[in-house]
């Protein structure tokens, strides 16, 4: 079997990367789950768990699931950019520690992770123009 090249252009010119098959398929399996961001659906998202008045009980399971969604992909875009900033580190790592966590028995505790991950995801939000900043000027 012969090996795949892929050929990358980044900053200092083009490259060539010889993956193992492994990589490929991750890859592939990566790009075929893909979901992109949907800025309306995080926002309302976190409109409804950070609000005032707590999400009803039957709300939890989709808004946990999309917002470990969320925070994953806004992590992965954080640290593909900007990993040297201490702040956006510290949510990276309270966004890991969450997405690790199974959500807890009991209305208010779970009212309480939710709410964590909204923040996390809030701030981690609230870095990507600045990320988006720096790869503009890069480019």
């Amino acid at each position: 079997m012969s090996s795949k090249v892929i050929v990358v252009c980044g900053v200092g010119g083009l490259s060539r990367l010889e993956p193992e098959a492994s990589t490929l398929l991750r890859v592939l399996h990566g790009l075929r789950d893909w979901d992109p961001l949907d800025g309306h659906q995080v926002l309302e998202d976190l409109a409804n768990v950070l609000d005032n008045q707590a999400p009803a009980e039957h709300e939890f399971d989709e808004l946990d699931r999309r917002l470990r969604v969320t925070v994953r992909q806004l992590a992965n875009i954080a640290l593909a950019t900007d990993q040297r900033h201490q702040q956006v580190a510290e949510l990276i790592e309270q966004a890991n520690l969450l997405c690790s966590e199974a959500r807890p028995r009991g209305y208010w505790k779970a009212v309480g992770q939710l709410r964590r991950l909204g923040w996390v995801t809030s701030g981690l939000l609230e870095h990507l123009p600045k990320v988006a900043a720096r790869l503009e000027s890069a480019a």
